[in-house]
């Protein structure tokens, strides 16, 4: 597996084709917790990568407390 940057693209679903880096962190978050996810590992070891970017975008929406 070769993992994904922030310029690859996202590979499926709403926001196919979009920079990964410019996906909302909510969203993210969201795909995290599917059952399904694990079939896509790039997109997982992303998020897992990510995790305190996209934590502080939660807070900062005030998503997380």
């Amino acid at each position: 597996m070769i993992p994904l940057t922030d310029n690859d693209l996202m590979p499926f679903g709403k926001f196919k084709g979009d920079s990964m880096e410019s996906l909302p962190g909510v969203y993210l978050d969201w795909l995290a917790g599917q059952d399904w996810i694990d079939k896509w590992p790039a997109v997982v070891e992303y998020i897992v990568r990510n995790r305190a970017v996209i934590d502080k975008e939660l807070k900062e929406a005030g998503v997380l407390d």
